[in-house]
């Protein structure tokens, strides 16, 4: 049953996030977090009364049918610890579910890299903006934005940070993070958000296609985190780790020019090629499609090649009101100055300065 409640929230999380060009962010932020709210607590209930209605007229929703639903111990009898744990399961995803949406504004991403000498050792980049998983070694993972309310100010292109309040998901700076933050930490949020990635499940999540991703969680063999689907950051692929970039300053600032399997450079990782290429899909996710910066500060900044004899076709994708900068559409083929890490950088320099309003 657990499951199934949990299923419904994974498949409602979607229906909150709109894409947007330069959305306005209006003052009153509180509200947006309450509505947000609201709008998972009704299309979750919804979701919830149609599964019920479909198992009792013999639909199979991944391994639950009315036979086994009645032959549980939970269907037959109460159990003392029951209805805590589906409290603590439906608050957590509701809470994790708001937070993704209300993200989309901060326009948040993660880097999947190739960490050769183990991601303990990898600094490259700011440490609290890195996860280390340990079922992927090998592997360094990071989470940035890129602020939708600095594209248009006079500062030299917006700054990359992390997604507001992101700190407060790492136990080690949050003493009170299982109370405050549902017990989920950044690792549930990297975990959730590559399930999403590597099994194509944004689609599925945006239709409330709960049997897909039932059956998806089912067979998973991996770990999943504790709020699986809830988070749905747009990841990009970058084994030489290029992307991997300071935050709040201008030094060693690198945009996320190129996603896929290769190098931003032809090299052991690989060359660019038109089949492997994942930045458009990579823009559309994380709204970067958007952004005059992204292309401005990968050419100027990284010198970045855009092949101006291919046009990304984003039509259908959004509603024709919206506007994709030109700019934004020819792939970038190579970019030849990435800029060098700063890998002795104090940690205040890491810290997201920004407001948490919805942590307090």
């Amino acid at each position: 049953m657990l499951t199934l409640v949990a299923n419904s929230y994974i498949a409602t999380a979607g229906l909150v996030r709109k894409p947007g060009g330069n959305t306005h962010i209006a003052s009153d932020i509180d509200r947006l977090f309450k509505e947000s709210m609201n709008g998972i607590l009704h299309n979750t209930t919804d979701s919830i009364n149609q599964d019920m209605r479909d198992i009792m007229v013999g639909t199979v929703l991944g391994n639950i049918d009315l036979r086994t639903l009645i032959a549980s111990g939970d269907y037959i009898e109460p159990h003392p610890d029951f209805f805590s744990a589906l409290k603590s399961v439906t608050d957590r995803y509701q809470f994790a579910a708001a937070v993704n949406s209300l993200w989309t504004f901060d326009r948040p991403y993660i880097l999947d890299v190739d960490a050769e000498m183990g991601c303990e050792n990898d600094r490259r980049g700011p440490a609290l903006n890195k996860v280390c998983l340990s079922e992927r070694p090998g592997k360094s993972y990071w989470i940035y934005a890129i602020m939708q309310d600095e594209e248009h100010s006079k500062t030299n292109n917006a700054h990359i940070r992390a997604p507001t309040g992101l700190y407060r998901f790492r136990p080690d700076n949050n003493l009170d993070y299982n109370r405050d933050m549902h017990r989920i930490t950044i690792e549930d949020i990297v975990r959730s958000s590559l399930w999403v990635h590597e099994n194509h499940l944004e689609d599925a999540i945006r239709n409330m296609d709960a049997t897909r991703i039932a059956d998806m969680h089912r067979h998973a063999s991996t770990n999943l985190g504790q709020v699986p689907g809830a988070f749905t950051i747009a990841v990009c692929r970058n084994p030489g780790g290029e992307s991997i970039t300071t935050t709040n300053q201008n030094d060693a600032r690198n945009y996320p020019c190129m996603c896929g399997q290769f190098g931003w450079r032809p090299n052991e990782k690989g060359a660019w090629s038109p089949q492997n290429d994942e930045t458009p899909e990579f823009l559309v996710r994380s709204g970067l499609i958007f952004s005059g910066e992204w292309s401005r500060s990968c050419k100027r900044d990284n010198k970045c090649d855009a092949s101006k004899k291919i046009d990304w076709v984003f039509e259908g994708r959004f509603p024709r009101d919206i506007e994709i900068p030109e700019k934004s559409k020819h792939p970038f083929t190579e970019c030849k100055k990435p800029r060098a890490h700063l890998t002795e950088v104090s940690g205040m320099e890491w810290l997201d300065l920004g407001g948490c309003w919805w942590c307090d």
